[in-house]
């Protein structure tokens, strides 16, 4: 929010199932950018019907199942204003052919997914993808991070195709 989104939009809504992360987030996020603040559960939340420009969803999906997970992104769909995008930065599997759909870590109790897994459930929730990048410069040791721009399926005309930018 601080260091990305406030470049791009006026104010930034936070959700943080933890009160106490909200809090330092608080601290952390200067009250002139600040929006709203939500402690509550991706499960749970309901964001405002056309009420947002951007949804940024960074490394929490993987500890909500699929049928959560879909719920959630639909829900943020109807948040979604005319134009506006749903971003998700997350860890994805790294495997040979696709062989293997998700992996369940039962230490942490999350679950990642592979890059086409990833695809179906944005499927399910009624989404396209309309820019995929994997991250730069990160460690090989550690599971690859993806960031997928998506946008409610049939409205691609209502946006700028950024990937045939020049600027």
């Amino acid at each position: 929010t601080k260091n990305l989104l406030s470049k791009f939009f006026k104010t930034s809504d936070l959700l943080e199932s933890n009160q106490r992360l909200l809090n330092e987030a608080m601290n952390f996020v200067d009250d002139s950018i600040r929006g709203k603040l939500f402690c509550d559960t991706l499960q749970d939340f309901i964001p405002e019907r056309n009420g947002y420009d951007c949804i940024w969803v960074q490394w929490v999906i993987i500890y909500l199942t699929d049928i959560d997970l879909v719920r959630f992104l639909k829900r943020c769909v109807v948040g979604l204003k005319k134009g506006g995008i749903i971003v998700i930065k997350e860890n994805v599997l790294r495997a040979k052919n696709n062989s293997v759909e998700f992996v369940v870590d039962e230490d942490d109790s999350s679950l990642t997914r592979s890059k086409p897994y990833m695809k179906w459930i944005f499927e399910q929730a009624g989404l396209e993808i309309f820019i995929e990048s994997k991250q730069n410069n990160w460690h090989r040791s550690m599971l690859p991070v993806m960031m997928y721009s998506l946008i409610p399926k049939g409205e691609s005309g209502n946006y700028v195709n950024v990937k045939e930018s020049k600027e």
